[in-house]
């Protein structure tokens, strides 16, 4: 072979190799940048997500520390007055003592994401670690909850039986979007019982409130992380 064929040989060997480079090349970047924008997507939709949560959060705490103020009126005079002693007290107060709260968190994209096995493909180490302890915080959070809501069912409610006050008080229990009806009044009587019961009641409503605070709080951790996260892709 002459020095003009070696040379022939040796360009093309050159051109196929920087062909498979250039391919390699192309590959990577199209990979990178299709794991970019499925990034994105997932950042996204996980803000729009916590945002949600963010937002449902607040009205359920809302509730329970109502709920619990309403608590603190029957408490106070449970508590303050000579046992025996009665006083009239509005339905719609009274209900607190059964009407319970739980709160229904959205966690469907973050659910996706977990099961795709894909959490440790996002960038950032800190979200990453907020998203993976969330669902746990949730699972402690709706704890309180729950304990709120069987205390009032299973004990509270078979303790106060045939004191007058269950019935009145399932008069305007009501739900999502029902309209009580017009209050009525109800009279309670001061007994060691209805203290116990209505203490520990408090007990649990402000638990369950301060639970979720704190859940909302990280709730909103995660989605300021979100935030900035987006903001940076988007520069």
């Amino acid at each position: 072979m002459n020095g003009s064929a070696a040379g022939r040989v040796l360009l093309e060997i050159v051109a196929v190799v920087g062909g498979i480079l250039i391919a390699f090349a192309l590959d990577a970047w199209w990979n990178a940048r299709a794991v970019a924008v499925w990034e994105v997507s997932q950042l996204e939709a996980l803000h729009v997500e916590f945002s949600e949560n963010v937002g449902h959060l607040n009205g359920v705490i809302r509730d329970h520390e109502a709920m619990a103020g309403r608590l603190v009126q029957i408490v106070d005079f449970a508590g303050n007055g000579p046992e025996g002693a009665q006083s009239v007290f509005a339905d719609t107060v009274v209900v607190a003592l059964i009407e319970w709260r739980t709160s229904d968190v959205e966690t469907a994209t973050l659910e996706g994401l977990l099961g795709s096995g894909r959490l440790g493909e996002l960038q950032n180490p800190d979200v990453r670690e907020a998203l993976a302890g969330w669902p746990q915080a949730v699972a402690d959070a709706q704890e309180d909850e729950v304990l709120a809501r069987d205390f009032a069912e299973m004990i509270l409610t078979p303790g106060l039986t045939g004191q007058g006050i269950i019935g009145a008080a399932h008069r305007v229990r009501g739900g999502p979007g029902i309209v009580p009806p017009t209050s009525r009044e109800v009279a309670l009587t001061a007994s060691p019982e209805l203290l116990d019961l209505a203490s520990a009641r408090l007990s649990h409503e402000r638990l369950a409130a301060g639970s979720l605070e704190q859940l909302m709080q990280q709730a909103e951790t995660i989605r300021s992380l979100l935030g900035s996260e987006l903001a940076a892709r988007a520069r």
